[in-house]
């Protein structure tokens, strides 16, 4: 294959070296740092796709590698991320085997979605992958330890949190997509209201921002598909 024709291997290349480095920053407890380098893999998954459909240089290795560097980035990334912020808190060994739970089902969600050949444009069956992950990983701006005195009920809320996402991962609900058909207003109406309040969100609770847009998408993806 031509140069041209790999640039998107490339970049899911980079996109597994750098979730690859931000496990080695959260085993440091560097959690903030590993957030940002979570930011940039989710960049360069967007590339990755971007360029293949720019360069029609789609190919069944780069959708399966793509797959592979999503696990490590989006999935074992954010389920260590877990486990080592429970292990920071105490947390029993129940709660600890819990945080397994995010990386089993991401890569189940992954593998389903390569095998789905009626993949809609419209919307994802599950919530994908990089959105869950960005999602637990943004727990390091969220300050639980002043919301929730309890360390043992911190500890719990947060592993309860982990199966959730993780359940919604792998449901058959449709997950409204924000892939715009053209910029008519009938079939997008829906990708314009969730940016809308997507950017009311990150203005006046941007704390929480991630937790609110995840919780605007289900409720407008709920909504869209009548479900």
């Amino acid at each position: 294959m031509s140069l041209k024709r790999n640039i998107p291997n490339f970049i899911s290349i980079l996109n597994l070296v750098v979730g690859f480095m931000a496990l080695w920053l959260v085993a440091q407890q560097a959690f903030l740092e590993a957030f940002y380098l979570l930011c940039t893999c989710l960049i360069l998954d967007f590339f990755d796709g971007f360029f293949a459909r720019l360069l029609n240089a789609k190919s069944d290795f780069g959708a399966q590698f793509d797959s592979f560097a999503d696990l490590v980035s989006f999935g074992v990334l954010p389920g260590f991320y877990v486990l080592t912020y429970l292990q920071a808190l105490n947390a029993p060994l129940i709660l600890l085997v819990l945080s397994a739970i995010y990386p089993a089902t991401a890569a189940i969600r992954l593998v389903r979605f390569n095998l789905d050949d009626s993949a809609s444009s419209d919307y994802f069956t599950g919530m994908p992958t990089p959105i869950s992950a960005i999602l637990l990983m943004s727990l390091i701006h969220l300050d639980l330890k002043t919301l929730i005195d309890n360390p043992e009920l911190h500890r719990t809320v947060i592993a309860v949190f982990v199966v959730l996402v993780s359940l919604m991962m792998i449901s058959k609900l449709k997950i409204l997509s924000l892939k715009f058909q053209g910029f008519k207003w009938g079939a997008n109406k829906w990708r314009y209201v969730l940016i809308v309040m997507g950017a009311i969100t990150l203005i006046f609770a941007p704390s929480f921002a991630v937790v609110l847009i995840y919780i605007e998408l289900l409720i407008l993806s709920l909504l869209s598909f009548k479900i």
